[in-house]
């Protein structure tokens, strides 16, 4: 087997296991009986992307991406499904359902129909998946602020982190091997993202400093 088939093989497991990892967060939701604290964005839009990529990938084609992808919107499917079966504010659910749904819709009609050539939609729909592919990268940075301000990483999870990490740098290898600029752009980010997050560890412990030699509350009595 060449380099490029064991890239395959490697980008395949450790993609499906990025996926899997919120089988973790219905587990919780199954377990509290309800959706509170959580968000139903990461999973919809894991679903929007991998369906853009899906596409992407039948039209290239691409039997990596077709599988990887079909897969992701399977479990992002299932994972929508139990989010709405234990949410409280089906309002609410059904709003962002209903403009995921469209931006979806779209994007798919826009592929399909206004371009006549393969090339040109292809080029099109590559183009829109760098933008959801580095939105879903950049997503996680929204903790920056955070962690700065408390001067902790508790509240990031380092082996999501690492994982979210390789996996962007094993797809930047590979859009880099098939000559694929649409791939290999946004794992670029997806990578200078993802250290970027990793480096905030170095920088800052997993608990508070203020947490740092406590030993609990001092009176002054």
């Amino acid at each position: 087997m060449d380099f490029k088939g064991m890239l395959s093989i490697l980008c395949t497991i450790t993609t499906i296991g990025l996926f899997l990892s919120g089988s973790r967060v219905c587990q919780k939701i199954l377990r509290q009986g309800n959706t509170q604290n959580v968000s139903i964005m990461p999973f919809l839009s894991t679903f929007i992307n991998c369906i853009m990529w899906l596409k992407y990938g039948i039209l290239k084609p691409d039997g990596l991406l077709m599988l990887v992808n079909a897969t992701g919107a399977t479990l992002a499917g299932i994972y929508l499904v139990i989010y709405y079966l234990y949410a409280q504010d089906k309002d609410r659910v059904h709003k962002s359902l209903l403009y995921g749904g469209f931006i979806l819709y779209s994007v798919l009609v826009y592929v399909k129909f206004y371009h006549e050539d393969n090339h040109v939609a292809l080029s099109s729909l590559g183009q829109i998946g760098i933008c959801a592919t580095v939105v879903m990268f950049g997503s996680p940075l929204a903790t920056v602020a955070q962690v700065c301000r408390t001067k902790s990483t508790e509240s990031v999870p380092f082996a999501m982190s690492l994982a979210t990490f390789l996996t962007a740098l094993e797809w930047l290898v590979y859009g880099r091997i098939v000559g694929d600029f649409y791939i290999e752009f946004p794992n670029f980010l997806g990578s200078v993202l993802g250290l970027i997050q990793l480096l905030l560890f170095v920088w800052y412990p997993s608990t508070p400093s203020h947490v740092k030699g406590s030993t609990g509350p001092t009176s002054t009595v």
